[in-house]
């Protein structure tokens, strides 16, 4: 497994992917690692390991729900929604499950679909599948973390009812114009609405990015300011993106914007 961590918190647990280097843990690291044995082994239930997310607004609040769920209970993607306030972004919490940085710590596991069926695990036939497309053009070697998104998109490719008018019209012109606005609503949602982030993301000036959040909201009926539209119109413009851009495009997400 590969650590992350900063200011005396864990960050990021994950498999380690084949070019990481192994060394003996030491410090919070053999803590990590020793409270991850007792949990295998069936004596730990809880942890105790200081801890230190960087996610959404959105996904902060799942992520702390997911801690909630005890050992040994299950709750559904719906349940999650309906306990941070949002019954309807049951899609949106299937995407920020899989968006977890702390696997096992955060339990993502404990998440299922409504018939029962366990959704946020990634087999590796299908990751296998999401690399085999044409228009995958990454990595021989990815993570899991890295995969996760795209994997889940490939999973929705198709239902075009979760990809509003607007959304629709904003793809029309981007096609048409050569222009980035379905982009900068991506990268404009999961950067918190941060300008200076957006910017980065898209190697953009900053006049130009507030000239496309004002069109996205005056020209395309974008609803920019109604929080309750974001995970909706995140999800919708992801599949967008996914479709028209291919997985690659989720595999370079600026790290801890996602």
């Amino acid at each position: 497994m590969e650590l992350d961590y900063e200011g005396g918190a864990v960050t990021a647990l994950k498999m380690a992917g084949k070019e990481a280097e192994g060394k003996a843990p030491e410090g919070l690291a053999l803590t990590v690692f020793r409270e991850l044995d007792e949990y295998f082994q069936g004596r730990r239930k809880t942890f105790d390991i200081p801890c230190r997310t960087h996610g959404t607004a959105f996904q902060e609040k799942v992520w702390a729900a997911l801690r909630e769920i005890p050992y040994g209970e299950t709750r559904s993607y719906r349940d999650i929604a309906e306990a941070i306030g949002h019954p309807k972004a049951y899609r949106a919490v299937g995407m920020a499950n899989n968006a977890n940085p702390l696997f096992i710590i955060i339990p993502c596991h404990r998440v299922i679909g409504a018939d029962g069926a366990q959704l946020g695990v990634m087999s590796a036939r299908e990751a296998l599948e999401l690399m085999r497309d044409e228009r995958f053009h990454g990595e021989r070697v990815c993570s899991a973390a890295q995969l996760r998104t795209p994997l889940l998109l490939k999973n929705l490719e198709g239902r075009g009812g979760l990809i509003s008018i607007e959304l629709r019209r904003l793809a029309a012109h981007d096609r048409e114009k050569n222009t980035q606005y379905c982009e900068t609503l991506y990268y404009y949602l999961i950067c918190c609405r941060s300008l200076k982030k957006t910017c980065d993301a898209l190697y953009t000036h900053r006049n130009t990015v507030l000239y496309r959040i004002r069109r996205l909201q005056e020209d395309f009926d974008i609803p920019l300011d109604d929080p309750s539209f974001h995970a909706d119109l995140l999800l919708g413009v992801s599949l967008i993106l996914f479709e028209n851009k291919g997985p690659d495009f989720f595999l370079h997400t600026p790290k801890n914007e996602a």
